[in-house]
């Protein structure tokens, strides 16, 4: 029989109580609600997210650190709107930039009211939107789960060159020496040049 395959590596939660930011808040639905550990999926339980009717309306959490996403778990609002979330996209960045992120899952019509769904997303970053593409549209998230490991550490920096060797001694070797002139001129022998004293009057 082939060989046994090697166990998954072990993954976790690391979206909860980290800093949520939004596109926009509306009707008091604040970003931190997605990551507050309460799937409460009811408006009046005060754990849902609400952003205002926008282009392009989205929620992000910033992990602290970089990670290897493995999936997205969301939950919809259960009693009243439910179909706001239909075709939000999933997105992965290393930076705070919504245009630097990378859709890796799409909700399509998958989540109904009160409705969670875990949504394969193999990417790696520290930050995760959820978008809903287009014009007017409102993003509504009663709860955001990231599972993931800790993304490989970056490789090290090539070493360092080594240092120059140091200059050799050297010394002072004109003074004193004998010296010549094409000339001589108001009794400025040329001696002078090498007799040690660097007063210039």
């Amino acid at each position: 029989s082939p060989p046994a395959l090697p166990p998954p590596p072990p993954f976790t939660e690391v979206a909860q109580g980290k800093p949520a930011s939004s596109s926009s808040v509306g009707w008091g639905g604040l970003p931190s609600r997605g990551v507050d550990g309460n799937t409460a999926t009811s408006w009046g339980q005060k754990s849902c997210t609400h952003t205002r009717r926008e282009h392009d309306p989205w929620w992000m959490v910033d992990l602290q650190q970089p990670f290897s996403i493995l999936s997205v778990e969301l939950w919809n609002r259960k009693d009243c709107c439910s179909q706001r979330i239909n075709g939000a996209e999933i997105r992965v960045s290393p930076t705070p930039n919504i245009a630097d992120a990378v859709t890796c899952a799409n909700v399509g019509t998958s989540l109904g009211a009160g409705d969670n769904g875990n949504f394969p997303c193999e990417a790696a970053g520290q930050y995760v939107f959820v978008v809903i593409p287009g014009d007017r549209q409102i993003l509504t998230l009663c709860e955001v789960k990231v599972y993931a490991i800790p993304a490989p550490p970056a490789p090290p920096l090539p070493p360092a060159a080594p240092s120059p060797p140091p200059p050799p001694p050297f010394t002072e070797v004109a003074q004193g020496k004998p010296t010549a002139a094409s000339s001589i001129a108001h009794r400025g022998d040329p001696a002078r040049g090498v007799d040690g004293n660097t007063d210039t009057n």
